[in-house]
């Protein structure tokens, strides 16, 4: 995982505010140095904070998720593509969505639902 992260932040320093660019050189760069065959999944949001405008690009991960102000409403964001290390040169792509005033985003680990399986009940974060 330090080396996915590693790998991921020198792709995006090389090529954002593209983030499918930086999926793509991410994905080629953690597959290089991956004999384990092992994959990752993950979201990466770019957020203009004065539109509301958010741009993210999703690799296998657990969809992202637009909660209105109070929890009144739900909008479950599209996912998109595999996770990294699974599909050689795949052309991930960017999606965009508006958040207003008092949305949240929520991003769930997909750790989360593993550990659901294995722990029955509640998982409480404090």
């Amino acid at each position: 995982m330090a080396l996915s992260k590693a790998l991921y932040k020198s792709a995006a320093l090389r090529s954002l505010p593209d983030l499918g660019r930086t999926m793509i050189e991410a994905n080629i760069e953690i597959t290089r140095e991956n004999p384990e065959l092992l994959f990752v999944t993950l979201v990466a949001c770019m957020l203009d904070v004065e539109t509301g405008e958010l741009a993210y690009c999703n690799a296998g991960h657990d969809p992202p998720q637009l909660v209105g102000a109070g929890g009144g409403s739900v909008r479950q964001l599209k996912a998109a593509g595999p996770p990294l290390c699974t599909l050689e040169n795949y052309p991930y792509q960017v999606a965009h969505a508006r958040m207003v005033p008092g949305e949240s985003l929520i991003l769930v680990s997909d750790g989360v639902a593993e550990a659901m399986q294995v722990m029955p009940g509640p998982i409480v974060f404090v």
